[in-house]
């Protein structure tokens, strides 16, 4: 799924009070009991990555747009849905975007037409219900991975409509077609690839430069 020289880890949420640095803690002031024991897990699973490269536990701080600061060094991304979290870190990548999602999430009709465009939602078919996880949540965890894997070049938020999904099925794999430019790495009319995998409970789409 994620290729050489790349470690991941997968943890469910834990409901203990995992230990953070300083730089972590200073991120979780005033915040609720459920994002803490996320932001923590995410935590605990970069570093336990990052041990798989034979790196020591380091701190992942927070940037302005809730992004993990990586240690010098180390590229990742963190996902994490109600009860799983996982990371994703390698030193040779330029750029990593994951997303985990609950495969049977529900997108209802408004927001599916704030997430695809036209085509998108052609494939879904022409019922305007809420329509169950399968090919609207994969659509949705792609665009995510997409715009973690973009973010550190953008460095502003990639809107849904400005990509375009296209997923080959059999293969386990996709492509985002940008449908306007985002700057000089990412011109209109790139297509980038990504990988998705899907289990009895969830979905994950990761992507990589």
């Amino acid at each position: 799924m994620f290729g050489p020289e790349t470690r991941a880890c997968f943890s469910p949420i834990l409901s203990d009070d995992t230990r953070l640095f300083p730089e972590e803690e200073a991120c979780m002031l005033n915040v609720r009991d459920k994002r803490r024991r996320e932001f923590a897990t995410g935590r605990w699973c970069g570093r336990r990555a990052m041990q798989g490269l034979d790196l020591p536990a380091l701190p992942i701080g927070m940037g302005g747009n809730r992004e993990p600061i990586w240690p010098r060094g180390v590229v990742g991304s963190i996902s994490h849905c109600d009860d799983l979290c996982c990371a994703v870190v390698s030193r040779e990548k330029k750029s990593m975007g994951v997303d985990l999602e609950k495969r049977n999430a529900v997108l209802e009709p408004d927001l599916l037409d704030l997430i695809c465009v036209d085509r998108e939602r052609e494939q879904l078919g022409p019922s305007r219900e809420s329509v169950g996880a399968s090919g609207a949540t994969l659509i949705f965890s792609a665009k995510e991975a997409f715009y973690k894997l973009a973010y550190p070049s953008v460095k502003r938020f990639v809107g849904f409509l400005d990509v375009r999904t296209i997923f080959q099925w059999r293969e386990g794999t996709f492509e985002i077609q940008l449908m306007r430019a985002l700057n000089e790495e990412f011109p209109l009319g790139a297509r980038l690839q990504g990988r998705f995998s899907a289990s009895e409970n969830h979905v994950l789409c990761f992507m990589s430069l």
